[in-house]
């Protein structure tokens, strides 16, 4: 690819994601009413055109480079709200716990601090990467379904061409990329078959690492129908796009725990 197609990749991530993020302002400060509302509209904002930028490694590095700070903005807002659990109200508590799923007549502030962390970079960018097909899927244009997820009220979403009679699910259609990253995160720190990614990443906290990717991987076993080939395609992802500095855990396998 030459010079100046590169420069206008460039341009196009840049100017997507700055509206982008402007949009995601409008929405973390409007109401609840229109937050709701906004993930089963129409798409005020699309990704950019990967399919457009013919050279593949320019292809993943606009895509890395258009989403890593949406991503990194995620984790920061992650953190905040961590910090802030310890001088909350019982009532805020409640509330957070329940949006979180902890379980009743369980320790809050532990529930919440297992659930309320930040997700490794590397691992948001691999699985956009392999559950968009980098962007260019039908759900990732046409609804900024970056990761797969699914809806079940009519109407929220994009119906799968193959989806067979009997089924009602859709896939879920965001206003943006970021609530796109917003709701894929929430699933993982809330939903019951990640406990073993929560688990993992409660371990690398204890032994004060610096969450890895690869590492927390293992805890998806249940994101895909296949199981443990899908840990290792998003471990290889990981791998070969070098998203992690130690990439040791990219080739080796964890026992499930039960």
């Amino acid at each position: 690819m030459n010079q100046k197609s590169k420069l206008l990749a460039v341009i196009l991530v840049l100017t997507s994601f700055f509206v982008c993020h402007a949009l995601a302002v409008k929405y973390i400060t409007g109401s609840p009413k229109n937050k709701e509302q906004t993930t089963s509209t129409k798409p005020q904002i699309k990704l950019p055109d990967f399919a457009k930028i013919q050279d593949i490694p320019t292809r993943k590095n606009s895509f890395f480079d258009f989403l890593k700070p949406m991503v990194d903005s995620e984790n920061q807002r992650l953190r905040k709200l961590r910090s802030k659990l310890a001088d909350m109200s019982a009532a805020d508590l409640q509330a957070i716990a329940k949006q979180y799923k902890v379980p009743e007549g369980t320790d809050i502030k532990k529930g919440l601090l297992l659930r309320i962390d930040e997700i490794p970079a590397s691992l948001v960018l691999a699985q956009a990467a392999t559950e968009s097909a980098w962007g260019t899927s039908r759900f990732a244009r046409d609804g900024n379904n970056l990761f797969g997820e699914w809806c079940y009220s009519k109407g929220c979403g994009i119906v799968p061409q193959q989806r067979s009679n009997h089924l009602t699910h859709e896939v879920r259609r965001f206003a943006s990329p970021e609530m796109s990253i917003r709701s894929y995160m929430n699933n993982l720190n809330s939903h019951k078959a990640y406990q073993m990614l929560r688990k993992l990443r409660a371990e690398q906290r204890v032994r004060q690492q610096p969450l890895n990717g690869c590492y927390l991987a293992n805890g998806l076993q249940s994101y895909s129908q296949k199981g443990s080939a899908y840990v290792k395609m998003i471990k290889a992802v990981i791998r070969v796009n070098k998203l992690e500095k130690n990439r040791q855990d990219c080739t080796t396998t964890l026992a499930r725990s039960t």
